[in-house]
């Protein structure tokens, strides 16, 4: 599994118009990462500016939804 970091670097440099937390969506959906090692890359990768520090649990908690999708098994009729 590559690391957060090299994924969003690698969007960085092929979408420079995204902002930072584009990027790092991209770089996380469905790859399974942890709440914690988001939250850990979240924290080294965001420039402090780009968002509002009371923000910061709830953009990490989306960020950890889209690495882990909920998964709807339910058997739909056909």
């Amino acid at each position: 599994m590559k690391s957060i970091k090299a994924n969003f670097e690698k969007i960085q440099k092929c979408e420079p118009i995204l902002g930072s937390y584009s990027c790092l969506a991209m770089a996380v959906k469905g790859k399974g990462f942890t709440t914690q090692t988001i939250s850990r890359f979240f924290t080294k990768i965001m420039p402090l500016g780009d968002y509002d520090k009371n923000d910061r649990p709830l953009l990490v908690k989306h960020l950890a939804l889209l690495s882990n999708p909920l998964v709807d098994d339910r058997i739909e009729a056909k």
